[in-house]
């Protein structure tokens, strides 16, 4: 009888924690006016300093083709490092994940002067 009284006890505890309360009080109303435009230019993507590696870079893409820009380290230029998925290494007796991605180029930006600082902004 001392377990079943300590076990009541304890799920009181853990539902007075967790905040339950029962489906028939909730009164909570799904949105459905939402000002699309408005919600979705809070939702971008904004770098306040430069990237300088890849792994912080700036990116961009469509699920298939893809864009990353940094500034290279240790050098004067911005990358833009391409890539497609459909583009990996085709050795076989690999596993899945043996085969990698293989990036396929990139672009150099070389400007006159010294690359000091930037920001990048991605509108969704």
């Amino acid at each position: 009888m001392k377990n079943i009284k300590i076990r009541i006890l304890i799920l009181c505890l853990c539902l007075s924690v967790i905040g339950y309360i029962p489906a028939s009080a909730r009164t909570e109303k799904v949105k459905t006016d939402i000002d699309w435009p408005v919600f979705m230019q809070k939702q971008d993507l904004i770098w306040e300093t430069l990237p300088e590696y890849w792994y912080e870079s700036a990116y961009m893409g469509n699920g298939m083709l893809g864009l990353m820009i940094y500034k290279e380290p240790e050098q004067n230029y911005i990358r833009f490092e391409t890539g497609n998925c459909s583009v990996h290494d085709h050795r076989t007796g690999a596993d899945l994940f043996a085969i990698p991605r293989l990036l396929t180029g990139h672009f150099a930006l070389h400007p006159e002067g010294k690359i000091i600082n930037g920001t990048m902004h991605l509108d969704i």
